[in-house]
């Protein structure tokens, strides 16, 4: 439904350049805030999405008919990753 400007709670869509191909691929994705920031939880971290993301280091996060370039980073920090963690069940699941 995303595709026709419908939005369907928190997921988004997230294009990123492939990682071979530099074809753009997209897989839903359902961002969360944590103090002020915006992050994604892949549940696979060899996911295909997340080793994309990786590789071009930004993508588009989309959600209806809006669009948003995004810079993405790996979180290397301990107390940060446990607390997006803790967040994502009841940001994201609920």
């Amino acid at each position: 439904m995303s595709h026709i400007g419908l939005t369907m709670g928190p997921v988004h869509v997230l294009t990123v350049p492939g990682r071979r191909t530099g074809k753009p691929r997209s897989a839903p994705v359902s961002p969360l805030t944590v103090s002020g920031g915006r992050y994604l939880v892949s549940a696979l971290p060899d996911s295909d999405w997340a080793r994309n993301v990786r590789a071009a280091g930004h993508a588009q996060l989309s959600r209806g008919r809006r669009r948003e370039p995004v810079t993405l980073t790996e979180v290397t920090d301990s107390t940060l990753k446990e607390q997006v963690m803790r967040a994502y069940p009841r940001e994201v699941l609920i």
